[in-house]
């Protein structure tokens, strides 16, 4: 329930009312009402693998889903490991005896960053009690997410073009000075949310196409949208990285 105010509510990607608002019924083809399905939660691991104190909200989505079908979103397309492996050995090539240094970044809640047609918001809706909320017992709160969430049939389909579009954007960016830092644009994967940065270990360029990315992301997303707290982890450029 905190993380449906604080990371849904809070910031206007969920919508809680009362259960029995007759708005939330079925209106005709216009207004097809919710359509409850359940959720739960269960512990959300830090990058490093640990337990942490958070939980991760799950939604089962499996029978709204079988009114759609991933093949009507964009293709989850995802680099694979040799692609990776590509971009190291192509600086080995290009710079022999420079080490590559990865760098890895995270978009923070990047599902529910992509907004739903206010059309299919009542599609993931959940009832949960709401004794917690100051209201009879008999009383429940609908939860109604007005963003993507995972376990959706458009999920991470709908997510992939942002994804595409921040790699893009992150590959027309240069250094000033290549006499320092080389004079090849910046380059990057994406693995659903999850953004592997490789370069060459040569003046300060590892850190400047850190810089580059997270610019990027901010300005496609908004601040809110860089994960600090995995960036202290896994953002720092090194020879491994957690996978």
């Amino acid at each position: 329930m905190d993380k449906l105010w604080r990371k849904g509510a809070c910031l206007g990607r969920k919508l809680l009312c009362r259960a029995n608002r007759p708005e939330l019924g079925k209106k005709g083809d216009d207004f097809p009402g919710i359509e409850e399905c359940p959720n739960g939660a269960v512990p959300k691991q830090n990058p490093d693998r640990t337990i942490s104190d958070e939980v991760r909200v799950i939604w089962d989505l499996r029978i709204i889903n079988a009114d759609g079908h991933v093949l009507n979103h964009p293709p989850a397309l995802t680099p694979r490991h040799k692609e990776v492996a590509r971009g190291i050995i192509w600086w080995e090539v290009r710079l022999p005896g420079i080490v590559a240094l990865m760098v890895k970044l995270d978009v923070a809640g990047a599902f529910t960053l992509v907004w739903l047609r206010p059309c299919d918001c009542g599609k993931v809706s959940t009832e949960i009690g709401a004794e917690e909320w100051g209201l009879g017992k008999d009383d429940a709160v609908a939860a109604i997410s007005l963003t993507l969430e995972f376990g959706g049939c458009g999920s991470p389909g709908e997510w992939v073009p942002w994804s595409w579009g921040l790699k893009e954007a992150h590959s027309h960016v240069y250094p000033e000075d290549p006499a320092w830092h080389g004079k090849e644009c910046f380059s990057s994967s994406y693995l659903v949310d999850d953004q592997s940065i490789i370069e060459p270990g040569i003046g300060r360029r590892p850190w400047m196409s850190k810089r580059a990315a997270k610019r990027k992301t901010k300005a496609f997303l908004g601040d809110g949208a860089v994960n600090d707290d995995k960036e202290d982890i896994e953002g720092k450029p090194a020879t491994v990285q957690i996978n």
